[in-house]
């Protein structure tokens, strides 16, 4: 298509663009035209009855007729014109036809100034010119977008009046006539310009439109690559995450086993060198992010010299191959705790410390990790217990260097000092660049300090908060529980030998059993001859995969009316959607490869039903000797009620990094008091934390509240002597305890047997209280205030509809501090109000005080009573 060469710095034209201008023109006037036409009538109205008893007033009404049938005429173009809708090759009949229409008036007009005009000295003599001027000024703007109509209906109006005034022999006249002359060709001249001005407008947006229409394309474009990487990116992810999650596996398994301490060390180097690719694995699947220059920054809490020895023990063997040194220096001062991003550290320390050895031929490489204050940037010399501070680490080698010219080059993407340690050394240049980039992104930088033939220093400060150590240091002295072992049976759905056996290993290792399916056909004839707790099904597999058995054993249950057995997804896509995929296609839960041990742990225990949980509902402390035991308790408690306190906080800022630290923190000791409802209530918030859902946090943390309060409260009472406590209750009460939580029924019992009641029942819901009550009234009702189905304030109510405060003593067990609940606690009966906060020894001495209010006779009473009915 011939494209024109711009006009006075306008918009570029083209045929194309010059006939879509042209149509949107004639439209233009079509559009604009009938307003005008009926003004035109309604002004040939006034006309005619202003002068039709001055001027001959048959030819009058016969030029009102004219106009009247003109105007009626070119309106019905119009109306054709909009029914047909041209296109943009159609427009030239429709612009000379509405031209014809515009000449026609204009004549007619015209007529008026030479066939009607009122007598010379007559007061009306004045109403056509004036009428006539006016005509043509509302054309000028009707019309602006066809010049050439506006002529053809402006010269026929007004020069024939004009030439009627310039030969009149009155000089009035002729100056009348030179005025109306002088306005014509003012008229033409503007609606020459506004034509331009109008086309170059609709020019303008034409092109704008095409822009618009080729950056939408482009966008389509872009956004097709973009899908296209993704999905290599999934696919490159699954083929990379598959052998990985066997060589973790493996390594894992084989840490469980008898090592000698070099083999342990080799294989511990050999798991984090795992680890580490996998890290790169993740940093691949973010390259969209980076290319967008942005990183996930990930601030949690760590130990900056343990993650510094790491990197060492993992590039010694690289040291020794070479026969160098390498040796690490950490200065005392250096806190044990802070909050940073440790996969960023490691990852910039592996770049600096890799590059040394790499270029370092004889000699050795030494690290140094200090901590410099951060207002004067001097060097502490104590440890500090809070506040911020700013790390210094520096990498100094006795390598080749690094030449003057070629210090500014280095941190260059793709860049080496120089094409022959390319050649020599290899490698792609982009170390240096990403570990400036990272090191810029947490607030810190990398300095150089080198000279060609002697060595190179590289130094990085990175500022630190302070984290308190106390907890972490306290844990490490303490031998902490493991995790309780699970009953159950599992399915395995996994086609890599390498992989089933992995998780095979680990699943049997909780005291489950594990049954392996090769593909989702077996899987789908497994369970036909037998029913399992809990499915794990791989997603990617030969034959039928997992999506398609997870939806074929959905239709199985649901054709047959069984409940839905748990399945979760084991895939090695690790990209944003995979899970929504997964949860899409009917599985509940969803874990990437490559897992750790204590990630399966969790997920499994999380979808196992509650009795196949072995010993998680109570906790178990014998490993720990008494004295370790209250310290382990004071610090829990401690510890947990700060990470609450900073869970509440966050949730109020809207801080999701010190909310998912908080979470990620209070999760980790969980697990190591055994409270296994609030380590999944931690996972929860903490996925909440990544997401940013901010209705899901606000629901969990008020939550995690009243599971950190029951938590310490379960370890302080579990680290107390069963020896300590002298209270002693009635050996011939009988007490039913009536509580959803089998933790605190176990709890209670326990409590309650060492003060030697041995008449003791348990219910586990309102329901079955009032069953087992009807059977049977005991002596008092140990009563939780918050159940599912039938609460506690429900189950009090109907049970003082057959039963007084004399008949039944009623105590009401919650941690709810509410004073308005508790006084529809007490107004729905119950006799006393015990707060599950407080110690064992206080929930005795409550329950005594109580009891000492009974007479014998209730103590002694006789069983029998009516049955309460529950429908």
């Amino acid at each position: 298509m011939p494209i024109n060469p711009p006009s006075n710095g306008t918009t570029p034209r083209s045929d194309n663009t010059e006939r879509q201008v042209e149509a949107e023109l004639v439209a233009l006037a079509y559009r604009l035209t009938p307003f005008t036409l009926v003004m035109a009538v309604v002004l040939a109205t006034l006309i005619w009855g202003v002068l039709h008893k001055i001027v001959d007033t048959r030819v009058l009404t016969l030029w009102l007729v004219s106009m009247v049938a003109i105007n009626a005429g070119r309106y019905g173009l119009i109306m054709a014109w909009r029914h047909v809708g041209p296109g943009v090759n159609e427009t030239l009949i429709w612009k000379w036809l509405f031209m014809l229409g515009v000449l026609a008036a204009g004549c007619g007009w015209g007529s008026l100034g030479v066939l009607l005009m009122p007598p010379p000295g007559h007061p009306y003599e004045m109403v056509v010119p004036l009428c006539l001027v006016a005509v043509a000024a509302v054309g000028l703007f009707s019309l602006t977008g066809m010049w050439k109509a506006y002529v053809l209906m402006a010269l026929p109006t007004l020069l024939p009046t004009a030439f009627f005034y310039l030969a009149a022999p009155e000089p009035e006249r002729e100056v009348l006539g030179g005025f109306i002359l002088l306005f014509v060709m003012i008229a033409v001249v503007n609606a020459r310009r506004f034509q331009r001005n109008t086309a170059e407008f609709i020019r303008l947006r034409l092109h704008h439109a095409h822009v618009a229409k080729e950056n939408e394309e482009a966008k389509e474009a872009a956004e097709q690559a973009n899908q296209a990487k993704s999905q290599f990116l999934a696919n490159m992810s699954h083929e990379i995450r598959t052998p990985m999650n066997g060589v973790l596996g493996m390594a894992q398994l084989l840490l469980r086993s008898d090592l000698t301490a070099d083999q342990r060390r080799y294989l511990e180097t050999l798991y984090r060198s795992g680890e580490n690719l996998l890290d790169l694995l993740n940093d691949i699947l973010d390259l969209s992010k980076i290319e967008a220059g942005r990183f996930d920054l990930i601030r949690s809490e760590f130990d900056a010299r343990r993650t510094l020895r790491e990197v060492t023990e993992l590039l010694g063997a690289q040291a020794r191959e070479k026969g160098l040194t390498l040796a690490i220096d950490v200065d005392d001062a250096v806190p044990g705790r802070v909050e940073g991003d440790a996969g960023r550290l490691r990852q910039i320390a592996v770049n600096l410390i890799g590059n040394a050895i790499k270029f370092t031929d004889h000699g050795g490489v030494f690290v140094t990790l200090r901590v410099h204050s951060m207002d004067d940037d001097l060097m502490l010399q104590q440890r500090p217990n809070s506040g911020s501070v700013r790390m210094v680490m520096s990498v100094r080698d006795t390598g080749i260097g690094i030449a003057d010219d070629d210090q500014t080059r280095v941190f260059d993407a793709f860049a080496q000092a120089d094409g022959t340690a390319a050649r020599r050394f290899g490698g792609t240049g982009l170390g240096l660049a990403i570990s400036r980039q990272l090191a810029e992104m947490l607030g810190g930088a990398i300095t150089l300090r080198s000279a060609s033939g002697i060595g190179s220093t590289f130094t990085l400060s990175l500022p630190c908060k302070v984290v308190s150590t106390g907890m972490e240091e306290a844990q490490s002295s303490l031998s902490l529980p493991t995790l309780p072992r699970l009953a159950g049976s599992v399915l395995l759905v996994e086609d890599s030998t390498v992989n089933a056996e992995v998780a095979s290993n680990m699943l049997e290792a909780f005291g489950l059993r594990c049954t392996l399916s090769r593909d989702g056909r077996q899987a789908l004839q497994e369970l036909e001859h037998a029913r399992f707790d809990l499915v794990l099904m791989d997603c990617q597999m030969p034959g039928m995969d997992g999506f398609e058995a997870c939806e074929r054993i959905r239709d199985r249950e649901r054709l047959v009316g069984l409940p839905a057995t748990p399945l979760i997804a084991l895939t090695a896509g690790a990209n944003d959607g995979d899970r929504e995929n997964c949860i899409a296609a009917g599985m509940d839960d969803y874990l990437a490869k490559p897992f750790r041990e204590d990630d399966l742990y969790a997920i499994v225990r999380k979808w196992l039903p509650d009795n196949a949980v072995s010993g998680t509902q109570s906790i178990s402390i014998d490993a720990i000797g008494q004295p370790d035991r209250a310290r382990f308790a004071a610090l829990y408690e401690k510890e947990s009620q700060r990470n609450v306190l900073a869970l509440q906080e966050a949730l109020r800022a809207h801080d999701e990094h010190t909310l998912r630290r908080a979470a990620h923190t209070l999760k980790s000791l969980a697990v190591h008091a055994q409270a296994f409802d609030l380590h999944d209530s931690m996972r929860r918030l903490e996925a909440a934390a990544v997401e940013k859902d901010w209705s899901l946090a606000t629901a969990l943390v008020p939550i995690a509240c009243r599971m950190q309060l029951e938590s310490v409260r379960r370890v302080t009472e579990c680290s107390l002597d069963s020896e300590g406590t002298t209270t002693a209750l009635p050996d011939t009460l009988d007490i039913l305890i009536v509580d959803d939580d089998e933790a605190e029924r176990f709890l209670m019992r326990r409590s309650l047997e060492n003060a030697g009641c041995s008449g003791i029942r348990e219910a586990e819901s309102g329901e079955q209280a009032l069953l087992m009550v009807g059977q049977q009234c005991p002596h008092v009702l140990l009563l939780d205030g918050l159940m599912q189905g039938m609460d506690g304030i429900a189950t009090c109510r109907a049970l003082r509809e057959h039963y007084s405060a004399e008949q039944l003593l009623i105590v009401l067990l919650s941690g709810i501090e509410d004073p308005n609940w508790q006084r529809s606690a007490i107004e729905a009966g119950a006799s006393s109000f015990v707060s599950k906060s407080i110690s064992r020894d206080a929930l005795m001495e409550a329950l005594t005080a109580k009891l000492a209010e009974l007479d014998r006779p209730l103590r002694n009473r006789a069983r029998g009573r009516p049955r309460l009915s529950v429908a």
